[in-house]
């Protein structure tokens, strides 16, 4: 119905009644807010005035003494007669005075004096210095009496200082006015508000209809150009949401390349990358499915890589040898291969496992880097595609990312291999100088790999990680390296050792410092050969470090070093009983040892006990 009067009405018409309504309820609210602001100043003057007299003439009688206790009779009387005849006047009603408790110390009404109430939130504004107001509705508990004397009373609080102490507040006026006296003034206010009000919005009212009248009868006149302007500006307005959904689509694929940028970049995982890729590809070509196929040029196979979009798993095992189907005439030819309606095709290989898919559209492009082919993506749709240019410009430039995806994870795996060959290289050379120096001191045959899985093992206790454990392994078996040096003579010597052959016998950790510091790699693992003969009390060689200068790794070893060498025979003594060795190795702690080290290892060879 309201649908069917709108459509009578001209518009005009319409405007005039709506910006009527609106103007009328502008109106209204404009006179009801500036009624109550009027409303509000003139109780708020009321307030001042009634501040301003209780100040000067209540100000200088009341003492810092009246406010701690009851006033005397004598004194309550002196302040009943001043207020009585100089303040409850006209509309002043009831005064009363308030200590900073809550207690009333002075009223008109004396059966109030002495009672304590509940301080309000205008009595707490007013004890902190301020002078509030409040229109009372007379619901508070000291208001009892005037119920039903005055239908409503202004309340004003004001800040009480005494004549001792100007500058603090120690308690509270409240006066009573009743507002019957100025609610002539206010209503009259009112009337005039209303008045002045209406009469504006009338002649504002008038003014804008006159204006829009004539304005509308412009609007009739232009209205054919404006037909004509509006179909033209609709045909441009169909070109820019070409040209808009065009840039989106750029945009996007721009978005798209990113990420498929970012996951290359993120590491070498060749998996994680294509699943992206897919995912990037399936989203921007708008077609069902998608796969990558890598071509092994040992075997002349094309091998699914990653898929995507595919109804069945079935896809995942095919493969196709070079000179068979699609992919494979993409890959030979080296370039892309468009079949827009496969149902007409015999030459579809992997049919087996295409099968179920329903595709109805192939695209296929050879991935190529560096003049060459490193597989095929395809793309399968299983309705009708009619790619723009555009679309056929965004598949190369997706193929041009896969393969170079490819390329890196190919090259990563290729560094990978080169540096496990390396590493297992610079282990085997360890392992051989190590097998080398046993041959030297037979005394000695399999300490070096005895002491070597004990370190590591102690190490791992105290939580020490797989890389760290890489350097401690090469610096256990290469820790007597230094012996090299050592002439037979000493080394071999069946006997104790002379002071000037010890002398050269310490020597043999800054030995091994200078023969392995130069190889790079072993750098890290220097600690222990370097370190291991070093003591916590500082006694040790070839440095003296004490303590926590010695590294930590030297201080693992050197409890195992010691544990293994009193544990095996020498040609000058028999190995010692597991038992004596822990009371050698406790009787050492905090001397040749760490303590916190010797608690560890102890803990390691007693099983864990």
């Amino acid at each position: 119905m309201l649908r069917n009067l709108r459509s009578r009405l001209s518009l005009l018409t319409q405007f005039t009644l709506v910006s009527f309504f609106l103007a009328a309820a502008i109106a209204i609210a404009l006179v009801m807010g500036l009624q109550q602001r009027l409303e509000d100043d003139a109780l708020r003057q009321e307030a001042d005035n009634a501040a301003d007299q209780v100040t000067i003439l209540l100000g200088p009688n009341l003492w810092v003494a009246n406010l701690q206790g009851p006033l005397t009779p004598g004194r309550f009387a002196e302040l009943d007669a001043l207020i009585r005849k100089n303040i409850m006047q006209k509309h002043v009603v009831h005064v009363k005075i308030w200590s900073t408790d809550g207690t009333i110390i002075y009223s008109d009404e004396p059966e109030l004096v002495g009672k304590k109430f509940e301080i309000s939130g205008e009595l707490a504004q007013a004890l902190n210095g301020q002078v509030a107001t409040e229109v009372s509705d007379l619901s508070k508990p000291e208001n009892a009496s005037e119920r039903g004397e005055f239908p409503r009373l202004l309340e004003v609080y004001i800040p009480l200082h005494p004549v001792d102490m100007p500058d603090h507040v120690l308690g509270a006026y409240e006066i009573y006015q009743d507002l019957e006296g100025i609610q002539p003034y206010i209503d009259d206010m009112r009337r005039f508000v209303a008045l002045g009000v209406g009469l504006g919005f009338l002649t504002l009212f008038a003014s804008l209809f006159l204006l829009v009248r004539n304005a509308s009868r412009e609007l009739v006149t232009s209205n054919r150009e404006n037909s004509r302007l509006y179909e033209a500006t609709k045909q441009q307005l169909v070109e820019l949401k070409q040209a808009e959904e065009l840039s989106q689509r750029q945009y996007q694929r721009l978005l798209a390349l990113r990420a498929i940028d970012e996951a290359i970049s993120a590491g070498p995982d060749l998996g994680l990358t294509l699943k992206v890729f897919l995912e990037q590809a399936t989203t921007q070509l708008q077609v069902d499915a998608a796969d990558i196929l890598l071509l092994d040029y040992s075997t002349g196979f094309l091998t699914f890589a990653a898929g995507r979009g595919f109804r069945t798993e079935k896809i995942a095992s095919s493969k196709s040898r070079l000179g068979e189907g699609y992919a494979s005439r993409v890959a030979q030819e080296r370039r892309m291969l468009t079949i827009p309606n496969l149902a007409q095709e015999n030459e579809f290989m992997r049919s087996s496992a295409l099968s179920e898919e329903g595709f109805s559209v192939y695209y296929g492009i050879p991935l190529i880097t560096k003049g060459e082919v490193r597989g095929v993506l395809e793309v399968f749709h299983r309705s009708t595609l009619d790619p723009a240019p555009d679309w056929l410009e965004f598949f190369e430039g997706l193929a041009k990312q896969a393969a170079i995806a490819i390329a890196d994870a190919e090259l990563f795996d290729n560094l990978q291999r080169s540096n496990i060959e390396l590493s297992r290289a610079y282990d085997a050379t360890i392992e051989g100088w190590t097998h080398a120096l046993d041959l030297r001191d037979r005394e000695t045959e399999g300490h070096t790999l005895r002491v070597t899985e004990m370190t590591l093992d102690l190490a791992a206790a105290f939580g020490m990680n797989n890389d760290e454990l890489v350097h401690i392994r090469r610096g256990a078996l290469l820790h007597d390296m230094g012996k090299m040096g050592i002439p037979d003579t000493i080394l071999l010597k069946p006997g104790p050792l002379t002071e000037q052959e010890l002398l050269v016998m310490h020597k043999h950790p800054v030995y091994a410092y200078e023969m392995l510091s130069p190889i790079r790699y072993l750098r890290p693992a220097l600690d222990i050969p370097y370190c291991h003969h070093e003591k916590w009390d500082g006694s040790g060689y070839p440095r003296g470090l004490q303590g926590e200068q010695i590294p930590f790794v030297a201080r693992l070893f050197a409890v195992v070093d010691v544990w293994d060498a009193l544990r095996s025979d020498r040609p000058y003594r028999r190995a010692w009983t597991q038992e004596k060795v822990r009371r050698f190795v406790l009787e050492q702690k905090g001397i040749h040892f760490e303590p916190q080290v010797v608690e560890a290892f102890l803990k390691l060879v007693n099983g864990g006990s």
